[in-house]
């Protein structure tokens, strides 16, 4: 088993489209408080088009660039932990729209993992 597996069960993150960038884990001070800061990356093919319903075989489908998104996650020995997922862009040449890759951590447009969400509503 790789170190980024290792890291990537130790966060509770079950996404095989993500890869953590294990040589770039960083301890910093936040407002006097030990944070860590853990940078990954989110990529693959899509399928189809979410806005037109277009089926990826013809690769009308491409990477767009990159967007970066700050996620919170749960602490790990009580440090406070955050994600820096740089998640894929894409452009559907049917409809011309463009559209973030997914994951099932952190819901679309959120900023906090579900595991925080949780552990809060317990």
């Amino acid at each position: 088993m790789s170190i980024n597996n290792y890291i990537k069960d130790l966060l509770n993150i079950k996404d095989k489209n993500i890869v953590i960038d294990t040589e770039n884990i960083i301890v910093k001070k936040v407002k006097y408080i030990d944070t860590k800061f853990i940078y990954g990356k989110l990529t693959y093919t899509p399928e189809v088009c979410p806005c037109c319903g277009h089926v990826n075989e013809s690769f009308n489908i491409i990477k767009y660039g990159t967007k970066i998104c700050k996620i919170k996650l749960p602490d790990v020995s009580n440090i406070p932990t955050i994600l820096f997922l740089k998640k894929q862009r894409f452009l559907c040449k049917e409809c011309g729209s463009t559209f973030s890759a997914k994951t099932n951590i952190v819901n679309e447009y959120s900023n906090i993992s579900n595991d925080v969400k949780r552990k809060i509503a317990v």
